[in-house]
């Protein structure tokens, strides 16, 4: 697991964008891009440091975009499972983060 290539691996798996869109798959959330551009996407999968991701009604013949993973700054869902299961592992392992 890469935490970009200023951060080294880290123990958490909830500590890296990567593990997050993983765990996100098949669901709709918001990115930050670094540039401070939000996208609305849907994850279809994590191929090492790229998202591949269909932006829903957009660009009409090529909805699949492909997202260097070093460029997003934030994940934004209101996937209440996944933010369930994201908090009690983290009260698990506060320490590490």
């Amino acid at each position: 697991m890469s935490g970009g290539p200023f951060y080294p691996q880290h123990p958490h798996p909830w500590c890296s964008i990567k593990t997050i869109l993983e765990a996100l798959k098949g669901e709709k959330v918001i990115i930050v891009l670094k540039g401070c551009c939000e996208e609305c996407v849907k994850v279809l999968a994590v191929c090492g440091d790229v998202l591949v991701a269909e932006f829903p009604g957009k660009y009409c013949n090529c909805p699949i975009k492909f997202i260097d993973i070093d460029c997003i700054c934030e994940v934004i869902t209101d996937c209440q499972k996944v933010i369930k299961n994201f908090l009690d592992d983290k009260c698990d392992h506060h320490k590490d983060c």
